[in-house]
């Protein structure tokens, strides 16, 4: 495994208490923790594509217990999202995060894709959405926040009618997007 296992202990199942402390060590100091990569983050070949098929038990006892611990006991403020699909669904878009980290944990900090996560809904993952204004809209559905991404379509124009005429029917939008 090369790069981001350093930057993933919360995810390590032998040491589901040290994303805990440390999460409240830096947020002690004045610094938003960051906790990553909600879930199923186990491979680093071609994980921009392909699903971690984990059955719940596995789920729940493995790779979701170290972020419980960090958003109830530790108050962590953002946690971060796996480039890879659970279970056939890219995380990014997953309803656990509304159903398991907003409703049951009671988590309400913010949600960030990791970098291009929102770019890969429709070119890594290309069986989620069509283009651009689609991926905005169902990522701000799904309860993401915050991106490491752009908006920018492939031409490098902002078009915000075009998320906006997706996002319409679950929000109100600002005056400049209407």
């Amino acid at each position: 495994n090369k790069g981001s296992k350093k930057e993933q202990q919360v995810e390590d199942d032998f040491s589901n208490w040290s994303g805990e402390e440390s999460s409240e060590f830096i947020q002690e100091n004045g610094v938003i923790a960051t906790i990553k990569h909600f879930v199923g983050n186990d491979q680093e070949t071609s994980r921009e594509c392909s699903s971690s098929n984990i059955d719940v038990r596995a789920l729940m006892d493995m790779y979701v217990e170290p972020f419980y611990r960090s958003v109830k006991y530790a108050g962590v403020a953002s946690v971060m999202i796996a480039y890879n699909a659970y279970n056939g669904i890219a995380c990014t878009l997953h309803p656990m995060l509304k159903d398991i980290l907003m409703n049951e944990w009671g988590f309400n900090g913010h949600i960030t894709t990791d970098g291009n996560a929102f770019k890969l809904l429709w070119i890594g993952h290309r069986q989620y959405v069509d283009d651009h204004a689609m991926a905005a809209a169902a990522c701000i559905k799904a309860g993401i926040s915050r991106y490491l991404d752009t908006y920018k379509d492939e031409e490098g124009n902002y078009d915000f009618s075009d998320i906006y005429k997706f996002i319409k029917p679950y929000y109100s939008a600002p005056d400049f997007m209407t």
